[in-house]
């Protein structure tokens, strides 16, 4: 049987301006990477990842905001937020969501006092709408958990935010750039990021990255290279995992590590959009 031209002609044309959702879902510019802010006021005190945990104080008032990245298009990608909707898994248990902005993917939530109870679990669902179909299907439905833990005020619940986060940035830029945890030379740093926030921790980044430790003895542990290397700040500063790397920015960065300027591939990095916006950072004025 013979099959008209013209049906051909016309199949041919419709593959090219409708390809099929799976390439779409499946593409490199996905969406993939998710993570839900939690916010006390205008201060971010911690985030989640699907499927994650947070500990969070009875008796208080959080905002929770849809964070969505397409890890393969580079360090200054910034995020999107996507329609989001939220529930309680189990309603008037002990977390109520008291103002919803789907639209703009946050929710704010009431979490009750603990009560006569030592600590409490809740769970809160979200479901995204994605009918461009950034964000792959897989990942539109998700879950997250409130650890209930007792405590007055946020600030008790998690151990001094600012001094918290200061610790927890200083690890950051250890583990990406020396491969190690802190040790108790880093308190130097700690306190930097605590008085000075963001502006403190490029400083900070690039005299690691600068260290004779960076340039010269972390090359004596065995199997590190500048491949190693480079795949360890992507992924512990930007978040971006080996197969979700640009080809073009790797090979930038990779020559540079190569030529001995470390610092200035972390320098580049920690003042990208993507760094900033991965760690709710702003540049002080």
């Amino acid at each position: 049987m013979r099959i008209p031209k013209t049906l051909l002609v016309t199949a041919a044309l419709a593959a090219l301006l409708f390809p099929v959702a799976g390439e779409a879902q499946g593409g490199r510019d996905a969406y993939t990477e998710l993570r839900i802010v939690v916010r006390s006021g205008n201060e971010e005190i911690g985030s989640i990842e699907p499927g994650g945990t947070i500990d969070l104080p009875g008796n208080s008032r959080v905002r929770l905001i849809m964070s969505a990245y397409a890890p393969g298009r580079g360090p200054n990608d910034r995020p999107i937020y996507p329609v989001t909707r939220y529930s309680e898994e189990t309603p008037g248990r002990g977390i109520s969501i008291v103002e919803s902005n789907p639209e703009n993917a946050n929710a704010t939530i009431e979490i009750a006092a603990l009560g006569n109870q030592r600590n409490r679990t809740d769970v809160i669902r979200y479901q995204i709408s994605d009918p461009d179909g950034r964000i792959p299907d897989r990942l539109e439905r998700g879950m997250v958990r409130i650890n209930v833990v007792p405590g007055a005020t946020i600030g008790q619940a998690t151990q001094d935010p600012v001094g918290r986060r200061a610790d927890e940035l200083t690890r950051v830029l250890y583990n990406a750039i020396l491969l190690r945890d802190p040790d108790p030379g880093a308190r130097g740093t700690v306190q930097a990021i605590q008085r000075n926030g963001y502006d403190a921790l490029v400083e900070h980044a690039v005299r690691i990255a600068d260290s004779d430790e960076s340039r010269i003895q972390v090359y004596e542990k065995e199997g590190v290279c500048n491949e190693k290397r480079l795949l360890s700040l992507y992924k512990n500063l930007l978040g971006i995992e080996a197969a979700q790397v640009d080809r073009r920015q790797w090979d930038a960065d990779l020559r540079r590590m190569n030529n001995g300027e470390v610092a200035r591939v972390v320098n580049d990095i920690v003042r990208s959009d993507r760094f900033r916006s991965r760690y709710s950072l702003l540049a002080n004025r």
